[in-house]
């Protein structure tokens, strides 16, 4: 319905179609692309491409999961313009929402979560990538693969890289851990 009413032009059913999703789309592309107003940009880029491409009467059949596409598409997009990444010790911890839900079910809760965030920001950008679009967007591996043109267990192989990583990363930042070199 609320599509329906978005094709006619009507910018407020636009807003409550989209809304629901804008929380995570910026967190997802702050914790892959590190800085603030690139997160930024993509998230306008991806709205601006969310409502052109309705306009336009795209078929969509579940609009959560068309959307998160259009998102990924937009952060890829961003991140193969920048030609140098850097590490994202200045994002300021207010800055990553705290009501977005992980689907991990060990995720830590309050400032274990900030740490859990900055963890995954220390990945590599492909690490990252694959890591925020798997468990934060919650996308299959079969989708990442699609979206990002390699094969699925390319995909598969790099996120259990990443949580290897992961868990490496949070066990040696662990203050009772004293084995980590």
């Amino acid at each position: 319905m609320l599509l329906k009413q978005c094709r006619s032009g009507d910018k407020e059913r636009f807003r409550l179609l989209v809304g629901p999703y804008l929380q995570r789309a910026y967190t997802t592309s702050l914790v892959i692309l590190g800085r603030q107003q690139l997160a930024e940009e993509v998230v306008r880029n991806a709205l601006i491409e969310t409502y052109t491409r309705i306009r336009n009467e795209e078929r969509i059949d579940n609009f959560k999961g068309w959307f998160h596409h259009v998102l990924a598409r937009c952060i890829l997009g961003i991140s193969q313009q920048q030609a140098e990444w850097k590490r994202c010790e200045h994002v300021a911890p207010s800055t990553i929402s705290a009501d977005g839900i992980l689907p991990i079910d060990t995720l830590p809760q309050g400032e274990s979560k900030q740490q859990f965030l900055y963890s995954v920001m220390s990945l590599d950008t492909e690490l990252r990538i694959i890591i925020m679009l798997f468990y934060y967007q919650e996308l299959s591996a079969q989708e990442i693969a699609s979206l990002l043109n390699i094969k699925e267990e390319i995909i598969k192989s790099r996120l259990y890289m990443a949580r290897l990583k992961l868990s490496n990363i949070i066990y040696c930042s662990c203050p009772a851990s004293k084995t980590c070199s």
